[in-house]
């Protein structure tokens, strides 16, 4: 990995000279010798999970799970707007789901925000149908609405990405 880091220099409007360290894109390094060493992964799972870090990196907008005990943090929509709904704590630490659109101001009538117990019990009480195996059962885990697998190529709704709307 050498060369993962280039020295940038500057003069500023006084005269005075600024070195600073800046990293290059890794298309740009010199040199890069891949496995010439053991390793405890591979450089396609580094590779995956360098991705997944990126993909996590809320800066960017991503919602990862964070800290807490709401269940479904990250992974709802506002079945009115269809903006992805945020997790607060209240000072007594009870987790509530409320519309983002909130924080701009922008809710239609119908944006709600609704007691994290309220969603997580029913979330919880049907999780474990879901996961049950059964022939021709609507809800089973690697089955489409009971038709049977997916089919090769078109992975199922979560793999995509995305939010699902919180229905009432």
């Amino acid at each position: 990995m050498f060369g993962r880091y280039a020295s940038r220099r500057t003069v500023d409007p006084g005269g005075t000279v600024h070195t600073a360290m800046v990293e290059r894109p890794r298309a740009e390094w010199p040199v890069l010798i891949k496995d010439h060493h053991e390793s405890y992964i591979t450089w396609s799972d580094y590779l995956a999970g360098e991705a997944k870090l990126a993909a996590n990196h809320t800066a960017a907008g991503a919602r990862p799970p964070r800290e807490g005990t709401a269940l479904c943090q990250g992974i709802i929509g506002c079945g009115s707007c269809g903006k992805p709904v945020m997790t607060s704590y209240h000072t007594d630490q009870r987790p509530a789901y409320e519309c983002s659109s909130r924080r701009d101001q922008l809710t239609t009538p119908s944006c709600r925000s609704v007691a994290a117990a309220c969603v997580d019990a029913a979330v919880a009480g049907a999780l474990p149908d879901a996961l049950t195996p059964g022939p021709g059962r609507p809800g089973a885990v690697g089955r489409r609405r009971g038709r049977g697998p997916a089919p090769a190529g078109q992975p199922g709704r979560r793999a995509r990405g995305g939010t699902r709307p919180l229905r009432r």
